[in-house]
């Protein structure tokens, strides 16, 4: 068979590599990293787990060359050429599990044994805070700027999240910068996120247009006109910000990841309490922003900043935490979690920890009978009911 030159080298290297450790112990946790030169992103798509083996097939058109192999998981690997393709199989010693992060040379393959990959460890939750720095988004009511409620949202809905045990909470952007979508999308991707949840504001011809809307990825279409109309506005003004759209993201092929993002979003839509709804089910389109994530990934629109009520509310520290608890809510629904546990920290008061969490005192103590309210114990764990 006739191999790319710069493939053939670097693919013996490999071979030679590989066979002077295929019966060598690998670490429980051990990583294998694969470098791939390309001139476009590797997606999803081309890479097919199956079982102990990947399975890679990478177009002629935009493969380069293969980087250096560091084996640890792998015993061999295989190449066949195609008529329009390099298929590449990777063998290893126990059940394989892949993630790409792509790059502007090219991608890795990232890959782990999958008994690494825990059951019960914390949930990674990604949120990602729309627009930033010289792209202030949508510009409403007294000149308020989406990109600064955006982050606002964004940092308060992380720390929130953060004081519970059940999740590591990532953001995209802390703070008022430009980061093009590539960027932002290259952050989540390293923090292999179990959730993403991108937060915009939205603006209408209309002021009395008010209230929240959740959106998932569709692969077959907007669900409404509306949909499609603010689809085509982030996608615009995304593509007006970064010309580098094609071939940057990964393609969401997994239908069962969309269902599971319309659950979510369901979850989140039912939580909204004290937040004005503006469509009451899920829209779907092709956002852009949510086609690099195999997992439940939603667009929440969190109002309109044309609207004076919607402004005012966006922009008060109570309409923000409304904001946060529905979100909030959601996501424990989504997960089903009905209850933690709250490890007592030195100044606690049981009075305190029931403001902290919403919740009553009577319950609390009701829920742990086990614990003097007028002496808490530095360590001692307390049970609490998320509402």
């Amino acid at each position: 068979m006739n191999l790319h030159p710069k493939l053939t080298s670097r693919f013996i290297s490999a071979l030679i590599l590989l066979s002077s450790c295929m019966f060598a112990a690998t670490e429980p946790c051990a990583s294998e990293i694969i470098d791939i030169y390309l001139s476009k992103d590797l997606s999803a798509s081309m890479v097919i787990e199956k079982g102990n083996q990947l399975e890679l097939n990478i177009p002629k058109a935009i493969f380069k060359g293969l980087g250096q192999v560091r084996p640890n998981l792998l015993k061999s690997i295989s190449i066949d050429q195609k008529a329009n393709s390099y298929q590449m199989i990777l063998t290893g010693h126990l059940i394989l599990k892949s993630r790409i992060v792509n790059s502007e040379k090219g991608a890795q393959i990232i890959i782990k044994d999958h008994a690494c990959v825990k059951k019960n460890e914390r949930k990674i939750i990604v949120i990602d805070a729309g627009h930033g720095g010289k792209d202030p988004g949508a510009i409403g009511v007294n000149d308020l700027m989406e990109k600064d409620v955006t982050l606002a949202v964004a940092n308060a809905l992380a720390q929130s999240l953060s004081q519970y045990p059940h999740f590591s909470v990532f953001l995209t952007r802390s703070q008022d910068e430009y980061i093009s979508l590539r960027g932002r999308i290259s952050l989540a991707q390293k923090h292999e996120p179990d959730l993403f949840i991108s937060i915009h504001a939205d603006s209408a011809p209309r002021k009395t247009a008010e209230g929240m809307s959740v959106y998932a990825l569709s692969v077959a279409g907007a669900t409404s006109e509306q949909a499609k109309y603010l689809a085509d506005k982030h996608n615009n003004e995304l593509t007006s910000t970064n010309n580098v759209l094609d071939g940057i993201i990964f393609q969401l092929t997994q239908r069962a990841s969309i269902v599971s993002s319309i659950q979510l979003g369901a979850k989140i839509i039912a939580s909204a309490g004290k937040v004005p709804v503006h469509i009451n089910h899920v829209e779907q389109a092709a956002f852009v922003v949510l086609k690099a994530f195999d997992i439940p990934s939603v667009l929440v629109e969190i109002g309109f900043l044309s609207s004076p009520e919607d402004a005012r509310r966006l922009s008060s520290a109570q309409g923000q935490r409304n904001i946060v608890a529905m979100i909030e809510s959601g996501i424990f629904k989504y997960f089903d979690i009905r209850m933690f546990d709250y490890v007592v920290s030195s100044g606690d008061t049981i009075a305190g920890i029931a403001r902290k969490f919403n919740q009553s005192v009577p319950m609390l103590l009701k829920l742990n009978p086990q614990i003097n309210p007028h002496q808490l114990k530095v360590g001692s764990v307390i049970k609490i009911e998320k509402k």
